[in-house]
């Protein structure tokens, strides 16, 4: 179906003629194989292969650009990139050098084996097509009135083996008395014009030059223009701007002002080529990958191998371009054997023989692509991938930086210390995530599904102190008493402190409330703060007082001064066990407090019956027994006692 619709562009609208790529495509090469080989993609036509191409020019030297300078890109006046297409631009002077037993100079491509050196000789009993997407700017002595100018613009060549042409097609955009652009030379000389078909310059159309088995078609936009019965032995492909006015020299320098521009967008050539494909066990296709390839006995000699590559599509398909059928031991009518290497591809594994091997094939039963291998893998499963957030608010700082971030279902993962994580009054627990699982740093877990993982923080121990006030006694307290919040203290005695008159009874603590407490040694207290604690002390009644006599003394006048009372004399006698009132200077007395009394126990009395009677309160009796240092209640006739006052 013809699907391209030439329109003329001129010079202010190329951008509407560069947009035609969207409708320009190349018939498919491919029987039962992926349709995307052999075509050009409307929007971004594939790089030039200049590894099977060699230039020829309208320099001295003619041959002016081996492969490697041309797939290096090494640009010169005759051959450059058109900046305002992006295609590459073949560009003749009006006079040039020529090659041996030319008419006329040119800038063209001539094809080579795929060893990038040897010229390239086909049996055209195989299967070889070549499509060219071009762009013709500029003609030769072109006339509106004359029609005059035409170039070739490919050609199916004759080997040395023909030793002359077998078809050159010639773009002739006006020529006197044909409707049609094109012009095919037959092989005995005479020119066979393409009348229904008509492209002007400055426009995109596509040419696909076919051979197979000895037939040559053309076709001109996918449609077929041109069909003849080949002759010849062998011949190579060229494609490029071979201009039929453009003149020739022999010496001196050549012009570099454009002639006639012929450019060229996309190059494609195949030779009995192999498709194979990559896909996975499920059909997926595997695409993007390199297969390796290897030429045996090709293209010089039977020992020789030449090592290649081949890109997949987008459908998993590969394709061996150019298998050669020259040299070697099978000569022109045979191919040369090729080895097919699958690619390594991570986490694959190939099911059956890594390699494959496309024996030679006689060139007569070559029709279309030939059918390769067709690798399949083992896909591996889709392992889930889950993440690791972390939730940081209230503290600074963050996570290490190597803290996971993500991990596969069932594949442990390494829980992370804190960072540089800090929140002040708090330090670093464990982590817990969004269902109140606990992990602790460092360890090794299997974790479920998307994770938020949360530090935990716990408060800084608080520390307190109990501190011991003597509250009016000498000596010293106990030392202070540091604890952490909800710790005990255990209550200490009175160490070394002491108070006249008074006997320490524990410790005692009154809150902001006026609330007070009371403690005793060896009792364990909860604090929740500071505190300082005072001595209690309970006033005691002495029993007694001692009393030095000076000279002068009288019990009687003791008795008066230090008792108020000098009757009380008798209680001094009976205190100091006295059986007289003689008394001497520098003797020691016992004093009876003022307030107390002396009393003698008779036989009979009880310490509740003395206290009852005495002081009018049988429960003082442990007054009694404290004023006395009495540790029982076990009293003996005779025994003196000191009652407190009333």
């Amino acid at each position: 179906m013809q699907i391209f619709v030439p329109k003329k562009c001129s010079s202010k609208s190329k951008a509407i003629s560069i947009a035609l790529l969207l409708i320009v495509t190349i018939s498919t090469f491919f029987i039962g194989v992926s349709p995307t080989f052999g075509s050009t993609s409307p929007s971004n036509f594939k790089a030039i292969d200049y590894s099977i191409w060699r230039l020829q020019g309208p320099t001295s030297n003619v041959e002016i650009r081996t492969s490697k300078q041309l797939s290096n890109g090494e640009y010169f006046d005759f051959w450059y990139k058109d900046t305002t297409t992006d295609f590459d631009a073949f560009m003749s002077p009006s006079t040039g050098y020529a090659t041996s037993g030319a008419s006329h100079c040119r800038t063209e491509l001539r094809e080579l084996l795929p060893d990038s050196t040897t010229t390239a000789d086909w049996n055209p009993a195989g299967y070889h097509v070549m499509t060219v997407t071009y762009y013709i700017k500029q003609i030769g002595a072109q006339s509106a009135t004359t029609g005059a100018g035409s170039v070739v613009i490919g050609q199916v060549w004759g080997a040395s083996s023909s030793g002359n042409g077998m078809c050159e097609l010639a773009y002739k955009p006006k020529t006197s008395g044909h409707a049609g652009s094109f012009a095919v030379k037959e092989p005995e000389g005479t020119w066979r014009y393409i009348d229904d078909v008509s492209i002007p310059l400055e426009t995109l159309f596509t040419v696909k030059f076919e051979v197979i088995q000895s037939t040559l078609k053309i076709y001109v936009n996918e449609a077929l223009k041109y069909t003849k019965a080949l002759s010849g032995a062998s011949f190579y492909f060229k494609c490029g701007n071979y201009d039929q006015s453009a003149g020739t020299i022999k010496s001196g320098s050549v012009s570099t002002k454009p002639y006639s521009i012929v450019e060229i967008a996309s190059i494609e050539v195949l030779h009995n080529p192999i498709s194979g494909r990559l896909t996975y066990n499920n059909g997926e296709a595997i695409a993007n990958q390199t297969v390796s390839y290897t030429l045996r006995g090709s293209p010089l000699s039977s020992s020789r191998n030449l090592e290649k590559t081949a890109k997949t599509d987008e459908n998993g398909y590969y394709l061996v371009e150019n298998v050669p059928n020259t040299g070697g031991s099978y000569g022109v009518s045979n191919t040369s054997s090729v080895v097919i290497t699958a690619p390594i591809i991570t986490d694959c594994t190939l099911n059956g023989s890594s390699s494959w091997n496309i024996a030679s094939a006689a060139v007569s039963s070559i029709t279309g692509v030939r059918t390769g291998y067709n690798f399949v893998y083992t896909k591996p499963v889709q392992k889930v991938k889950y993440t690791i957030t972390y939730n940081t608010a209230g503290c600074t700082g963050a996570p290490p930086a190597d803290a996971p971030s993500e991990f596969y279902e069932n594949e442990y993962v390494v829980i992370p210390s804190k960072g540089t994580l800090a929140k002040a009054g708090y330090s670093f627990s464990v982590w817990s995530d969004q269902n109140g699982m606990v992990y602790y740093p460092l360890t090794s877990v299997y974790l479920k599904g998307n994770t938020e993982l949360t530090p935990v923080w716990i408060p800084d121990p608080q520390w307190f102190t109990v501190k011991f006030d003597g509250n009016g006694g000498t000596g010293n307290p106990p030392g202070d008493i540091s604890f952490t919040g909800g710790g005990q203290v255990t209550i200490p005695g009175q160490n070394g402190l002491s108070k006249t008159g008074h006997k320490f009874d524990g410790w005692y603590y009154t809150n902001s409330f006026g609330n007070t407490s009371y403690y005793q040694e060896g009792q364990k207290v909860v604090f929740t703060g500071n505190v300082t604690l005072l001595a209690k002390w309970e006033q005691v009644t002495e029993a007694y007082t001692v009393y030095t006599v000076v000279n002068g003394d009288t019990l009687w006048e003791i008795a008066k001064r230090e008792l108020g009372d000098g009757n009380r004399y008798t209680d001094i006698m009976i205190l100091n066990d006295l059986t007289s009132t003689f008394i001497s200077p520098g003797q020691k007395l016992q004093i009876p407090n003022k307030e107390c009394k002396v009393y003698i126990v008779f036989s009979g009395d009880t310490l509740w019956e003395i206290s009852k009677r005495e002081l009018g309160d049988g429960n003082r009796y442990i007054e009694i027994m404290t004023l006395n240092n009495l540790d029982s209640t076990y009293l003996l006739p005779g025994q003196i006692l000191i009652l407190p006052g009333k």
